[in-house]
């Protein structure tokens, strides 16, 4: 557990986040499900999983509502009338009272999470058909002869983004294949290397009827996000049209479906907006900082941690950092002796050098070329016709002078 001073400037790097305490478990990335629990609410497949709002998740897909629609009465969700539900009709996915009381408005989605969730569903997408593809080309061929073409391209192309991806399928517990499949779970420098250079690479490798559109969704994923109100403005008309495009792939593919649009797709619409306008920008709430803190408690713990006590050890070490933060090395002076040297002098050491080592090479090819004809003239016919032999030549030729002519044109 950590947390970051908002005002501060560095709170995009580790450095700006405090730990205060290291709990040993599995790493999990579910933001959304922690903040459920935090606020005594049912899971991210509940019926109504949104924070903010009591939306069905039957309608999440609907974009025909203004901006405003689900952060006003009577759809918006308060503190208040989560306790109210948790406690008289446990209605709305609330059953519990939350854990902290901390008013909706002050929480905040992460932009980097956001990114993530979004991401990993299109990912999913892509793996999903390609494999589903490869079913199809296989259906009708003997064993021996199925591949797996399709889900191998995919595969290419990310990896062509340079992203380490692989997929694979997972087991059942007499070790057979159970049909279901798993990829590489990618991290957010990942995820940006696949927004930006993805697109490009997929024409080929998914159906035609299915690459247009889903080359697009790719390319007009939203980027940076911005404070301004035009900017707003502009991005909850964008972020409607991607859904709209996320949607009108549900008759080729199920994994557009109507049904997949997530919390975080229906947060990104509605609710994004409403928290840039209120907090100008949510870029100060990014968990990138948390998420660097993380990966240098990791790395504690596998490299300057003796195992016994990690959770400790990364506490210590992280005090250690932060104490001496404010505290830098201080630079060797230098002082430039030839202000030449960058400019000519190194060019024209180089260019010795270069000159030295030809130089050198054509001296040893010389040599050997003389000892080569040194052992030609004190070599026996038999001796040149095995030479000769060697380079797919064979002659009965008897003449020592005939026999050197022709070995030296093979030498040369």
């Amino acid at each position: 557990m950590s947390f970051s001073l908002l005002d501060s400037d560095d709170v995009m790097s580790s450095k700006g986040s405090h730990t205060v305490g290291v709990v040993k478990g599995q790493e999990s990335y579910e933001l959304l499900k922690f903040l459920l629990l935090l606020l005594g609410m049912k899971g991210a497949t509940s019926d109504h999983a949104c924070i903010w709002c009591t939306i069905h998740k039957k309608y999440r897909f609907d974009m025909s509502k203004l901006e405003k629609f689900y952060s006003e009465k009577p759809m918006a969700r308060t503190l208040e009338e989560i306790k109210k539900c948790a406690l008289i009709s446990q209605t709305h996915s609330c059953v519990h009272q939350p854990l902290l009381n901390i008013p909706l408005e002050n929480i905040v989605l992460d932009e980097l999470h956001l990114m993530l969730r979004i991401t990993d569903i299109l990912t999913r997408n892509l793996v999903t058909a390609a494999i589903n593809w490869d079913k199809e080309d296989n259906f009708n061929k003997r064993p021996c002869e199925r591949t797996n073409m399709h889900l191998e391209a995919l595969i290419t192309a990310v990896n062509n983004c340079g992203v380490c991806f692989k997929v694979w399928e997972k087991q059942n517990a007499d070790g057979g294949g159970s049909g279901t499949y798993d990829f590489t779970s990618l991290m957010g420098v990942d995820k940006k290397l696949l927004l930006k250079y993805l697109p490009e690479k997929l024409e080929g490798v998914i159906k035609a009827d299915l690459s247009e559109n889903v080359i697009n969704l790719w390319k007009s994923m939203l980027g940076k996000i911005e404070p301004s109100d035009d900017f707003v403005t502009n991005y909850f008309g964008k972020a409607k049209k991607w859904i709209q495009l996320f949607n009108s792939l549900s008759s080729v593919y199920d994994g557009y479906a109507k049904g997949n649009v997530t919390p975080y797709m229906h947060s990104m619409v509605y609710h994004v907006p409403t928290m840039m306008r209120k907090h100008s920008g949510i870029k100060k709430f990014t968990g990138q900082g948390i998420e660097k803190n993380n990966d240098d408690c990791r790395r504690i713990h596998l490299a300057k941690s003796n195992k016994w006590d990690a959770a400790n050890d990364v506490l210590l070490v992280s005090k250690r950092v932060e104490s001496l933060s404010s505290l830098h090395r201080t630079p060797r002076m230098y002082q430039k002796l030839n202000a030449q040297y960058w400019d000519n002098d190194l060019k024209e050491k180089r260019a010795k050098l270069k000159r030295k080592m030809e130089d050198e090479k054509k001296q040893m090819d010389e040599n050997i070329h003389s000892n080569d004809e040194q052992n030609v003239e004190s070599m026996s016919p038999a001796e040149l016709r095995a030479g000769l032999a060697q380079y797919g030549i064979k002659t009965r030729v008897k003449n020592v002078k005939r026999l050197q002519e022709m070995f030296r044109s093979c030498l040369h």
